[in-house]
């Protein structure tokens, strides 16, 4: 189980790390507060809650809603197919299309793909705006879901990274072998090529390389910048390319910074460290959290978690005790698990209100974490693309030699159940454009034989 402790607190840290950029209370400087998916104890259907224990609206849409940012949030239809509608208390439909796939709002703009098309960007009525079909002269293959510090990752045909503007311009061109989203102004890129050892270094929003933050693939440890701070190796860097400090030899880990705290793990323990690298809370719990006015120090027991709420002296403030789960909302909103039932407190381990529910989403659940950087979304998911449908000139003759029409997709998946006829309640649409996206990346053939490996593999790991 501690191992999945270390993953809440690292998604909890990130959240943490990102919501501090905001106004502490899970709003987003893009438009309006950051809502996720819930349902009452009373309703089936799901509703919308801050992250601060606000309701939006309740026992709304019979499928789970997508996290809201930037005042908009998506909806999967039973076709598998995407539709945005406002994040109010009445919500609205965002225009009338549907789409095969779909990002997060920046506050002004969307990136969402209709089936066979390009990517392309709508604004928050729904009008397109911009097509992300072509940087130049190169096709774009993919770009990011999300829009971080007014910049959108894409790559071309040529395997090359570069970013986009909101208005859908080329704000730095692709020629990067790897790059990641900007994050505090700053982003890690290589030009290295295939075979070599990745060497990355910092570029500001500009393009421009920031000087002495040059770090190889094994040394990377954060491949983002949090609260001023990068991790490569044993050094803290300033994202200046300063290092602040050598991390002890004696430290397992070294999570993101927030808020002037990060957590180490010493001896399979958990403590706190400030930037210069000096131990503030010993290394005692299964892990720490940094929270607004402390942290939240949680230790594993049996089969559940006694959760303390502790000062930057170390000093408890209050305690509960035998959670079945936690996770952290916001700096000030922590969500307690009981049982099936779960509830928020405060950072002082009060309960917010009488309310109880059955269910209290997070993006992404343990896949992906996607948060609010106080700009706009983020994902810890880096690789989370959308994929445009249209196929490259090279790819047309693989893609077309076996039509959609000739693949019996349901037969197929029958082969997968003793009986051979699939289940009515399984989404064989939603399975296919699955396998229409592989096929897009160039992952599978668009082929009975390509679906029926495809549909092996997915089986296998689900």
């Amino acid at each position: 189980m501690k191992s999945t402790i270390k993953f809440f607190v690292f998604a909890s840290a990130v959240a943490l790390v990102l919501a501090s950029c905001g106004d502490g209370k899970g709003s987003s400087k893009s438009g309006g507060d950051v809502y996720v998916p819930f349902k009452a104890q009373s309703g089936d259907r799901y509703g919308m809650i801050s992250t601060d224990g606000k309701v939006l609206f309740k026992d709304e849409f019979v499928n789970e809603p997508d996290v809201s940012f930037g005042g908009v949030f998506s909806v999967k239809g039973n076709d598998g197919k995407l539709k945005y509608y406002t994040a109010e208390a009445k919500p609205q439909p965002v225009g009338k299309d549907a789409y095969t796939q779909g990002g997060y709002c920046d506050g002004s703009v969307i990136p969402v793909v209709k089936e066979g098309g390009p990517v392309f960007l709508i604004d928050k009525t729904g009008k397109e705006v911009a097509s992300l079909a072509k940087a130049g002269s190169k096709q774009v293959k993919a770009v990011g879901k999300y829009f971080s510090d007014g910049l959108l990752l894409f790559f071309n045909e040529d395997g090359k990274f570069g970013y986009f503007n909101a208005k859908g311009e080329v704000a730095i061109e692709a020629q990067f072998t790897l790059a990641m989203p900007f994050h505090e102004g700053v982003a890690l890129v290589t030009k290295s090529k295939e075979g070599e050892t990745p060497t990355y270094f910092a570029i500001d929003v500009t393009g421009k390389e920031v000087p002495g933050l040059k770090i190889d693939d094994n040394k990377l440890k954060s491949l983002f910048c949090y609260d001023g701070v990068l991790v490569a190796g044993n050094k803290a860097y300033g994202k200046d390319g300063k290092m602040l400090f050598r991390v002890p030899s004696e430290w397992e880990f070294l999570s993101a910074y927030n808020g002037g705290y990060a957590s180490f793990y010493k001896g399979g323990k958990c403590g706190v460290c400030d930037k210069e690298g000096k131990e503030v809370i010993r290394a005692k719990y299964d892990c720490v959290v940094r929270i607004n006015g402390g942290f939240l120090a949680v230790d594993e027991v049996s089969d559940s978690y006694d959760v303390a709420f502790i000062d930057e002296n170390d000093d408890e403030k209050a305690g509960i005790d035998g959670v079945s789960s936690f996770r952290v909302m916001s700096p000030d909103r922590i969500l307690i698990g009981d049982g099936d039932e779960y509830y928020l407190v405060d950072a002082f381990g009060k309960q917010v209100g009488d309310a109880v529910y059955d269910y209290v989403g997070f993006p992404g659940e343990m896949e992906t974490a996607i948060l609010v950087n106080g700009h706009s979304p983020f994902a810890v998911e880096l690789m989370d693309y959308l994929y445009s449908e249209v196929p490259a000139p090279e790819d047309k003759a693989r893609q077309t030699s076996e039509e959609p029409n000739e693949i019996n997709f349901r037969d197929i998946l029958g082969s997968f159940w003793h009986d051979g006829t699939v289940p009515a309640d399984f989404d064989v649409d939603g399975m296919v454009e699955q396998f229409k996206q592989a096929c897009s990346d160039g992952n599978y053939e668009y082929t009975a034989d390509g679906f029926s490996e495809f549909a092996n593999e997915y089986f296998e790991h689900n």
